[in-house]
Parts: structure tokens; sequence; C-alpha cells
């Protein structure tokens, strides 16, 4: 049982297919965010050259790779690169459907890829350039009444997609919720989805409270020729093209990207790379643009505009690839997560306080803990062992609690994991610390712990006893499978309590819940 993820499951089901054939690693791992920066360039070369010719297509292309989009998407294992890439696949859909009179399922399709990706919003985003169908019957434009030159439209019957786009991701939601049941409505709706448009730890003012920031994350995403795109809005709200089909696909981008950049500036949650679905029609639009400034420029600067811009692709993505991927960190983290592996094994209850990126080789994402849980933690009486970037520094924290605590491992680098005990061979009792989790095995030996689910040895003897403590804002559902016993324990510890398993042969499993004092702790610490 995989751990809950904050986001629907599609990059993790194409990174997973990844993994299956080129084995673990970061290569595998960002083949979604590279199939999806592939995808984007080649929509964007498609769509330009319908409508502006090669020469734009290949400079809308090559705008969409330089290096604060394509190369970055590439090198960061997120679900942005992705989301951009099934949004543009929406509204291409979307666009064929009005211009071509094409058929509209393949719109429906990709909305639910999007909506597989990050939520509903994809629907919404790669739907925004319909609003164009309104502007084009307040503002016709010349050459709209000659037959030939009307676009085939939209009728009542792409409505039709609605159910079967709603059956299908709420086929998968449904799916889901019967495995997690309330947590999953806790995590992605409430928090997620809700919670990020109307509320979030980065803006206490809640909804638009940050409204400037989009605006500015676009011009930062795609400087220098966001600027350009600023002349092209200006150019197709002024003097619209006089050629109809042009002049309905401006609008349908400018559409497209204005809401979108109205929609990212009204949420609370901002963050410079989610303006990336909203940089493919800026793209498009400034390519020609571009070309028209450049008929004033001087021939060599036309002349070398272009390997300059192909040069700068390249020097971009052999910078994310080859220097931002191997920074100092970076190259600790898989250090630390080698020895690890080499050492006690990637089963052992370590508690990481290091970067994510040091669990990616040993198919973990735990929580990381803090220094204010942890160095207690160091100095109480249950053995803990940590990985940590400081292990001089955290051994002189635990030691002014009193404490005493030791080196197992030191790498090159100078990361390591610290323990209050002197081995690896644990002791009755054994603590890890997630974010705002506290897991207690006694009596028992951990033999695996992947996302949620615990599997536990125990003891000859004994009776194993297993606590939980959730200081979080949010339920965790936890599933333990002790070795001998018939059934697993299927539990939710609730926000701000501590739920207590204790087994014994016979009876099973008995609990008690209790509730905690300690302070909620945050769930992305």
């Amino acid at each position: 049982r995989a751990e809950m993820a904050s986001k629907p499951p599609l990059y993790n089901w194409i990174g997973a297919a990844a993994v299956a054939i080129l084995g673990p690693g970061h290569v595998a791992v960002t083949v979604p965010a590279a199939l999806a920066t592939l995808c984007l360039g080649l929509l964007a070369y498609y769509w330009t050259r319908e409508l502006w010719g090669p020469r734009s297509a290949v400079l809308a292309a090559v705008l969409m790779l330089l290096p604060m989009v394509g190369p970055k998407m590439v090198a960061y294992v997120r679900t942005d690169g992705l989301f951009a890439a099934t949004v543009g696949l929406t509204a291409f859909a979307w666009w064929r459907a009005w211009e071509r009179g094409n058929s509209w399922w393949w719109a429906w399709i990709a909305a639910v890829c999007a909506t597989l990706v990050k939520g509903p919003l994809g629907l919404l985003l790669g739907s925004l350039g319909l609003l164009a169908i309104v502007w084009e019957r307040i503002s016709p434009g010349k050459g709209s009444g000659h037959v030939a030159e009307r676009p085939h439209g939209l009728t009542g019957w792409a409505l039709l997609g609605l159910p079967v786009y709603l059956l299908l991701v709420g086929g998968w939601f449904f799916w889901a919720w019967s495995d997690w049941g309330q947590p999953l409505i806790d995590r992605m709706i409430h928090r997620e989805l809700v919670g990020h448009a109307v509320s979030s730890h980065d803006a206490p003012g809640g909804l638009g409270s940050q409204i400037w920031k989009a605006p500015l994350y676009f011009l930062g995403r795609t400087a220098p020729w966001g600027f350009v795109t600023l002349l092209a809005l200006t150019r197709v709200l002024r003097r619209p093209d006089e050629r109809p089909a042009r002049r309905r696909a401006e609008r349908f981008l400018t559409c497209w990207l204005l809401g979108g950049v109205l929609m990212f500036s009204l949420a609370s949650h901002q963050r410079g790379d989610l303006i990336w679905p909203v940089v493919l029609p800026g793209a498009i639009l400034a390519a020609p643009e571009l070309l028209r400034l450049a008929q004033s420029w001087p021939a060599w600067i036309r002349r070398w505009l272009g390997p300059a811009l192909v040069v700068v692709v390249l020097l971009g993505h052999l910078y994310y690839q080859g220097v931002a991927r191997r920074s100092e960190s970076s190259l600790r983290s898989r250090e630390l997560a080698q020895a690890i592996s080499q050492g006690p094994g990637a089963e052992f209850p370590v508690t990481y306080a290091v970067k994510y990126a040091t669990q990616v080789p040993l198919g973990l994402n735990r929580y990381l803990a803090s220094a204010e849980q942890y160095v207690p933690a160091l100095a109480d009486q249950p053995a803990v062992y940590v990985a940590v970037p400081e292990p001089d520094e955290t051994i002189e924290s635990v030691a002014a609690l009193g404490g005493q605590a030791t080196v197992l491992i030191r790498t090159d680098g100078g990361w390591g994991v610290v323990s209050n005990r002197e081995d690896w061979s644990g002791a009755a009792s054994t603590r890890m610390l997630m974010g705002p989790l506290e897991v207690i095995v006694t009596r028992a030996q951990w033999t695996q712990f992947r996302g949620r689910e615990l599997s536990l040895t125990p003891l000859d003897g004994l009776q194993p006893i297993v606590s939980i403590a959730n200081n979080g804002p949010h339920r965790e559902p936890f599933v333990i499978d002790l070795q001998g016993a018939v059934e697993r324990l299927q539990v939710t510890v609730e926000p701000g309590t501590r739920m207590k398993a204790t087994w014994e042969p016979g009876s099973g499993w008995t609990r008690t819940v209790v509730v905690e004092s300690a302070p909620p702790v945050s769930g992305d610490s």
C-alpha cells in the first residue's frame, strides 16, 4: 500500500511504468515530465504552423523550450509540466472542435487526463479559450459574414461528453475512496483543492490576497519573450487580425491566457511553476509577434536570432540536467542513500531530516522531521535513528538536553545517521518520526514500513505494542501487519490523538486512544 498522494495518480502511473522499464533512478521518475515537455514543444509547433506558418512554428516551439520553462519542467520531478501538457491538449482539442467541427470527444478525454494529473482545474483551464465564442459574437470582425470564413462551431451535443468525464473521473475517485475512505477527502478535497484555493500556509489573507503574484510569475518564467506576449495581447485587443481564422485563434489564446492568469491570481496558494499551463498560449502569441518586430531589425540579428535561441535551449538543458541536478546537496543526498542501503537497508526505521531526494533511491516517501522533534527524541529512551545534515551539531544539541547520541553513518559529504544507540541492533522499543507523526514499536522488530503499511515480526514470548501519535491537522490511516496474526489491523488516527494497539495471542488486537496535548505540526514540514 503506497502512501497517500496529495494529487491524482496519472504522473505516478506513467512514472511507475518508466521505473518498471528503466529501473529506479532519477531518469525514470522524470520521464513523465520529459514527455510533457516534448508534447508542449510539438503542440506549440503544430498549432502555430497551422495559423502562422513554419517560421513562427519553429520559434514558438523554441520559446517553449527556453530554460525557465522546458528544461526546468524536466529537471523538477513535479506534476506541473504534465498538467500543463494535458491542459494544452484539452485546449487544442476544443479549438479544433470549434474551428473545424472535429470530434469534441477528444477534448473530454484530454480533460480527464488533466484532471487525473491535478484535479478538475484542468478542465476549467483547458476550456477557457471557448470564451472566444462569445467574443466573436459580440465583435465578429471583418470577413465573418462569409459562410466560408465561419467556424463550424460547437453545439449543445458537446455537453454529452460531460457525463463521460464525470464517470471516468468519478470512477477513479470512488475507487480511491473505497481504499482510503475519509482521509482521501480530507487530503485531496479539503486540503489541496479547497485549501489551496481559499486558504494556504503562505497566504494568511486567503482568496485573492496575493493577486499580483501570478502576472509576475508569468513574466518571470517567460522572460524575456513574455514581454512580447504583452505586446501581442495589446494588439489583439486593439487591432485584431483581419483574417478570420487567425483572429479567432488569437482571441481563443487570449481568453485562455488572461483567464488562466486571473484564476491563478485569485488562488491563495502561490508558486512560480503553477503558471506553466498558460505559458503555451503565451508562446504561440509571442512567436508571430516577434517575427513582426524582427522585420525592422538589422539583417544580422534576424539571421542569428534562431541559432542563438537554439544554443540557449541546449545550454539550459545542460545546466538543469548536468549542473542543477548535481548540486552539492543532491550529491550528498545520493551519497547518504547509498550508505543507508549498504548499511541497515532501506526498510530500517530511519527518521529523515534531510532532503526528500535521499529517499527516492531507497523507494521511500516519508514526511521529514524537524530538529524540534528529533533532538528530544534522541535524548529519550526509545531507540531512534535520524538522518541529518549536521551530525556533530545534532549530538551537541542532544547533549544539551542531557542525552547521548552517536554517529552511526558519516558520509564524505558530512551528512550522516545519528542514534541514541551505539549500533543498529535496536532495542525493545524503537521510534520513528515523520513530520506530524510519531510511531513507536515495542517488543517487535520492524520488517517493512511503506507508505502507511507497517509490517512487524514479534519477539518470542512478548506482546507487541504499536503507538501512533498524530499531531498534524489531518487524519492518518495505517495498516499494521503482524507476522502470525490472522487479521491485519486497519486504523485511522485522528488529529491530536495517540492510538495504542497491543496484540495478545488468542485475543488479537486491543486499542486505546488518548488525546495528545502537543500543538499541531504541518504535514509538509
